[in-house]
């Protein structure tokens, strides 16, 4: 494979993936990238350079960092407050709440709405150290929605993914029961570390339903295991396509509604009888040409890279993404400054009189 590598570089043509609604990378400004290896895609070949006016899918793999100048992530919808929600049981309360104070932490805004979705009851403390914290913080408000009938599809069979209920599933259905137009759903193992949150508030998603982060270890339904379950089946899906993360997504709800995500999400489920990332699977087939990849920062699931032994800041990450089983409210878990990051706002918020 040919690898065309540069210290610096600035693009400024339009650059986009093959499929044609989803864009792996559309910069119509500058993307500058600093320490970083680009692979350059045409008709699915790599190429060992760039041509002027020609469209490419460009893969970044970076080790210092990605600077992105805000085009794709221009505000136009005019989002009146910044909607955040999390999908939790019992269990993920706390850590989904921490997450919430870490945005808080870094956010500039004095508008933000954090919706709790849960098909049970949530811990009165917790609850109690939210509405004080953000009382005394003044830039936010907590909202809860408890969710009946949740149909459950049954748990992955891939031993690293067991530790995952049917709460996963409740992200199929938030839309169906926010009334907002538009949200940023978090998972509850995410931790903000600054304040290009921000830009995700109304995010110029250029008709696409979401926007997502290609996911950092399955990047295209062929990855992972075997690939996605009922592929063969699938005609429309090229095995290729990117496949995104559902830990970060920021959703335009009408156009949700309007295009059937949930019930979608729901025929693939019913239909493929194998479990492998249930939910995600079933989202990036129903949202198959459908979702505007976004910069890795807002989704950081490879932390490892910034932390203490990599001698390394934080850098440009905006959300760091402890996927898997390691978390960072785990006395075990082997990212420092992230663990101590929970720690930190974790007692701000129960310590908050």
């Amino acid at each position: 494979m040919s690898v065309h590598r540069q210290s610096s570089v600035s693009i400024e043509n339009r650059l986009e993936s093959p499929h044609s609604r989803s864009p792996f990378c559309k910069l119509v400004a500058h993307l500058t990238v600093y320490g970083a290896c680009f692979l350059y895609c045409k008709n699915g070949e790599v190429m060992q350079n760039a041509r002027q006016g020609e469209q490419y899918m460009i893969r970044l793999v970076t080790t210092q960092g990605v600077k992105v100048e805000p085009t794709i992530l221009d505000a136009t919808e005019g989002t009146v407050m910044f909607e955040i929600c999390f999908a939790v049981d019992e269990n993920y309360h706390l850590p989904a709440a921490v997450a919430a104070v870490s945005v808080a932490r870094v956010s500039k805004r004095n508008d933000l709405r954090f919706w709790f979705i849960s098909q049970n009851t949530l811990n009165p403390k917790i609850m109690g150290c939210l509405e004080n914290y953000f009382t005394n913080s003044g830039n936010a408000e907590v909202k809860y929605i408890n969710f009946t009938g949740l149909t459950n599809f049954g748990k992955s069979g891939f031993e690293w993914v067991k530790h995952v209920n049917e709460t996963m599933y409740l992200r199929l259905y938030i839309p169906e029961v926010i009334d907002v137009s538009r949200y940023l759903y978090l998972d509850a193992d995410v931790l903000c570390v600054n304040e290009d949150i921000d830009l995700l508030a109304d995010v110029n998603l250029q008709d696409n339903t979401i926007g997502a982060v290609q996911d950092a270890w399955t990047f295209c339904f062929a990855d992972s295991q075997g690939g996605l379950p009922g592929l063969r089946s699938l005609k429309h899906i090229n095995p290729t396509s990117p496949y995104f993360n559902t830990g970060m997504m920021s959703v335009d709800v009408e156009r949700w509604r309007e295009r059937n995500i949930t019930s979608r999400s729901e025929k693939y489920l019913v239909e493929t009888t194998i479990r492998r990332y249930p939910d995600q699977d079933a989202l990036n087939v129903a949202l198959y040409n459908d979702w505007l990849e976004l910069p890795s920062r807002f989704n950081e699931m490879r932390g490892y890279r910034y932390d203490n032994d990599c001698g390394s800041e934080f850098g440009d990450r905006v959300i760091f993404h402890s996927a898997g089983k390691s978390k960072p409210w785990h006395l075990d878990y082997p990212g420092e400054k992230r663990r101590m990051l929970f720690e930190k706002c974790k007692n701000d918020l129960l310590n908050m009189k």
